[in-house]
């Protein structure tokens, strides 16, 4: 036991998933709780042909009858696809939404350890929705992987085996009889989950051979892994020497140092003397350069000094000119005054004369321009007459124009109303919406009569090429056939041809029917064209639009009698316009005959409103003759001052020459005292400066400074530093040496320690293959399988053996050999399958494929057979019916059974009846009968 408990775990670990071992089978290995599970109701909603159905499942038996094709299966579809979300039906969604319809609606009603449960589920084409509710406490869980795990603990069973367990399918039974033992032993193997053992065996092998695979470079890796620790002892060893080399170099390094700070504080110190001693001689060439400039600003001094005291002089003999500019100034501005108010006198004298004469030409154009006014007047009253006149006259042809238009109205709509006049009487006795509707209503009429026919004609013709596609399909297979393809009978060759002969007379028949419906739907659909054309036009017919016209006809002839009214009352007042054109034309000829003087009245009105008052042009001129006068007189006394010079201008550049000539010399004349005292103060700094020079010429000579012995000093230093830089870069040459060594060292010790990884994986991938092969070896035929067959066998006999009891047949006991041979004891003897009637092989197979459910389970509450007799023929049916009977005579230990069965034989051993039909392709149960 232990050594199945670590195959199933290391089986669990490869494949990621459980593989279920029945309990009864291996009771050690897996312990599964199992409680009854009964099945109390199921409701179906638009699900595959079912519309709405409702079962109920009491205890015993329930028999569901029906002929092939009513809708029994999809019952149990139902059940299965509520239950454990199987989906029995084709490939698409839809295919289990009845056609037509959005969605389907299933509720399964399940009772377990007293407490009941309801699935629903509701499938969309989108979607699926799904709650599982317990009664006495609510919703369980609402989504649809949730409900199958909560089912799933709720009952004990995984789906396989609650469905292996609970579900007999189609030929099973048969299967167990007939079938050769080699077959018998597949199906037996699959039923108890040996197949999965198989094809876990089958699996294995391509994950040992990826494995293998994965080991191959094992070699590969091996002898990479001692290249790479040769080279790293090689490495080691290149560092060590260049650490050595980098220690001498180091020491050599440090006494170039000391010997080179040596040198370089002689040198250092021999540099502060050259520095003293530059610094020095700088200074005492600064000063004589200094010296040469003082004794030449000294000259300078001297000679500026003496140029000073000679302008003096001859700036006091131009003075007395100079003093005449402004006298000259103001005679130049006296001038030029009297000059321009001349010019000023001048221009109000014309301004006067112009005053003047506008005054006279105002007085001269007065009447003319009173005149001309008053026309303007009497012509604006006559023009706004005339506009009033020519209004009336634009209204009078907006009249007419309205008539016009108004007439070709009526016209139109007396064309249209007679075109919808000429429509109407083709369908309608009289032009109106009562007589439309009428008649459209009693062609509707006609149509949905007609309709209705061809629906039904539809259906008859659906049904007769539905019955046509069975009966070919039944002629296909029976072909050469002893069997009947419909209820499994033996045929013999005369049944079989008369069997064909009778489906083709039927089939022409159809063929006959089929071709007189699809010549009266043609004549039909003719039929129905025709009133389609007719209520198309009767709806085209716009009667209200012909009242509607009318109407309007009637409004517009109103309309035109109003404006042949307003028309006549225009007339009369038209007539004076042309008198008030005359009266207009001779106003506007005198007026024109006025205009040139009126125009001069304007334009020297204008001319006034622009001049200045009379009285202030003439006062203006004589202000400025007095200021004329004034000016004159101030220039006569200034010209005596000036000494009347005959031309001022030419006086005045004379004196502006001698005024700049005595600013010069007043200048140079004012610097006299100021050059003197610098050229004292220069002449005391002198003598300082001679002291300092006799100073620092004595310094230098104590200071005892020497180049040669500098120069020697700076290529001692040099030599030094030549050679620390040299050192230097060895070192660091050997540094980077160094370096590269240690980043090969760690690279390779990367390496060296990725590939033992790898070496030590392929190390466990070998182990691992090793184990597997192990495993797979116990997963063998002749492995877990065979332990299986041994553990199962003697649990399924015994439940056999049980099971067959029920049956009241002289058969003591049946046994399953660990190959899955079956054999039964019968008066003490072990006989094979093939030796008993065929009553005794049918219970046999019943009691076996009980056996296997229960062995799967544990205990079962509910077998569903789906029909169980499918192969089976009418002696062998016979033969089950009284099997049952015994079975459940006795008191069979099946709390229920639901058996699915076309063959009405089986309502036999019911307590519980429905009937399954198909109407208008629509499956309807209908409860039978009930065994109390």
């Amino acid at each position: 036991m232990k050594n199945c408990r670590s195959l199933q775990s290391s089986s669990s670990n490869l494949y990621r998933r459980r593989i279920s071992i029945p309990q009864k089978i291996l009771p050690k290995v897996i312990w599964r709780r199992c409680w009854a599970m009964i099945l109390r109701k199921v409701k179906l909603k638009n699900f595959i042909s079912h519309a709405e159905s409702e079962l109920e499942f009491n205890l015993g038996v329930t028999v569901l009858v029906g002929p092939n094709g009513a809708g029994k299966t999809s019952i149990l579809d139902a059940i299965v696809f509520g239950l454990f979300g199987e989906r029995v039906r084709g490939d698409k969604v839809e295919d289990l939404i009845r056609r037509g319809c959005s969605s389907a609606e299933i509720e399964v009603e399940f009772e377990q350890d007293a407490k009941n449960y309801i699935v629903k589920l509701l499938r969309k084409k989108r979607g699926l929705e799904a709650i599982l509710e317990r009664k006495d406490f609510g919703t369980i869980a609402n989504t649809a992987t949730e409900v199958q795990k909560e089912i799933e603990k709720i009952i004990g069973l995984d789906r396989e085996t609650a469905l292996k367990s609970i579900i007999v399918r189609q030929g099973e039974i048969a299967s167990l009889i007939e079938s050769d033992p080699r077959e018998r032993k597949k199906l037996l193997g699959k039923l108890i989950g040996i197949e999965n053992l198989e094809r876990s065996w089958e699996k294995m092998k391509d994950l040992i051979d990826h494995f293998k695979n994965m080991a191959r470079n094992y070699d590969e890796v091996k002898t990479k892994t001692e290249m790479k620790e040769r080279r790293r002892s090689e490495e080691k060893e290149k560092i060590k020497t260049l650490e050595s080399e980098l220690e001498n170099l180091k020491f050599e390094l440090e006494r170039e140092k000391k010997e080179f700070d040596e040198a370089n504080e002689r040198l250092r110190q021999l540099k502060e003397k050259r520095d003293r001693h530059e610094r020095l001689s700088r200074e005492l060439s600064g000063l004589e350069t200094q010296m040469g400039l003082m004794k030449s600003s000294l000259r300078d001094l001297e000679i500026r000094y003496e140029r000073a005291i000679k302008a003096l002089q001859e700036a006091e003999i131009l003075r007395r000119d100079v003093e005449k500019i402004p006298i000259i100034e103001r005679l130049l501005e006296i001038k030029n005054n009297i000059e321009n108010r001349e010019i000023v006198r001048k221009e109000r004298t014309k301004e006067l004369k112009r005053i003047l004469e506008l005054k006279r030409e105002l007085d001269e154009t007065r009447k003319a321009y009173e005149e001309y006014t008053g026309l303007e007047k009497e012509i604006s009253e006559l023009k706004i007459r005339i506009d009033e006149l020519s209004k009336l006259q634009i209204t009078k042809a907006e009249i007419d124009t309205k008539i016009k238009s108004r007439e070709d109205e009526i016209g139109r709509y007396l064309d249209e109303l007679e075109r919808i006049r000429k429509e109407a009487v083709k369908y309608l006795p009289e032009v109106s919406a009562e007589a439309k509707n009428r008649v459209l209503t009693e062609v509707q009429r006609e149509k949905e009569e007609l309709e209705k026919k061809l629906s039904r004609l539809e259906q008859e013709k659906g049904s007769l090429r539905g019955r046509k596609r069975e009966i070919e399909e039944y002629m296909d297979i029976l072909g050469e056939s002893n069997v009947c393809p419909v209820c499994k009978n033996v045929l013999t060759p005369e049944h079989r041809e008369k069997v064909k002969q009778d489906f083709q007379n039927e089939k022409q028949q159809i063929l006959l029917i089929l071709s007189t419906i699809e010549k009266e739907i043609k004549d039909l659909i003719g039929k129905k064209n025709e009133l389609d054309t007719k209520i198309r036009d009767l709806q085209k017919l716009d009667i209200e639009r012909a009242e509607r016209i009318q109407m309007e006809v009637k409004q517009k002839c109103a309309e035109i009698q109003d404006l042949r009214k307003i028309d006549g009352e225009i007339l009369p007042k038209l007539s004076e316009l042309e008198n008030y054109n005359k009266l207009l034309e001779k106003a506007l000829d005198k007026q024109r005959d006025l205009k040139k003087d009126y125009e001069r009245h304007l334009s020297a009105k204008r001319g006034l409103e622009r001049e200045r008052n009379e009285e202030g042009v003439r006062n203006e001129i004589s202000e400025i003759e007095k200021e004329i006068k004034t000016l004159e007189k101030e220039f006569e006394d200034l010209m005596v001052k000036a000494g009347s010079p005959k031309d001022l201008q030419n006086e005045y550049r004379r004196l502006r020459g001698v005024k700049q000539k005595y600013d010069e010399l007043s200048a140079i004349a004012r610097d006299a005292e100021k050059l003197e005292k610098d050229k004292l103060t220069l002449e005391t700094e002198i003598e300082k400066l001679k002291a300092q020079i006799n100073s620092l010429i004595g310094e230098i000579k104590d200071l005892g400074f020497k180049k040669e012995e500098l120069d020697k000093f700076e290529m001692i230093c040099q030599e030094k530093s030549r050679k620390i830089t040299e050192i230097s870069t060895k070192i660091e040459e050997k540094k980077k040496l160094l370096d590269q060594g240690m980043n090969i060292l760690e690279s390779l010790e990367k390496e060296i320690e990725e590939l033992k990884k790898q070496l030590d994986k392929l190390d466990r991938v070998i182990n691992f293959i090793k184990d597997l092969e192990k495993i797979r070896a116990a997963f063998s035929r002749d492995g877990v399988q065979r332990l299986l067959r041994s553990l199962a066998s003697p649990v399924i006999s015994e439940n056999a053996r049980k099971y067959v009891e029920k049956f009241n047949l002289d058969i003591t006991d049946i046994v399953v050999s660990e190959d899955f041979d079956i054999s039964v004891i019968k008066g003490g003897e072990e006989l094979p399958l093939s030796s008993l009637s065929g009553g005794e092989r049918v219970a046999v197979a019943i009691a076996l494929r009980l056996a296997i459910a229960r062995a799967i389970s544990g205990k079962i509450s509910t077998i569903i057979m789906d029909e169980p007799t499918t192969h089976l023929d009418e002696e062998r049916r016979k033969e089950l019916l009284e099997i049952l009977k015994n079975f459940f005579r006795e008191g069979g230990s099946i709390p229920q059974m639901i058996i699915i069965t076309h063959h009405r034989e089986l309502e036999e051993v019911a307590d519980t009846i429905y009937e399954v039909e198909k109407v208008d392709g629509i499956s309807r149960v209908s409860f039978v009968s009930s065994v109390s």
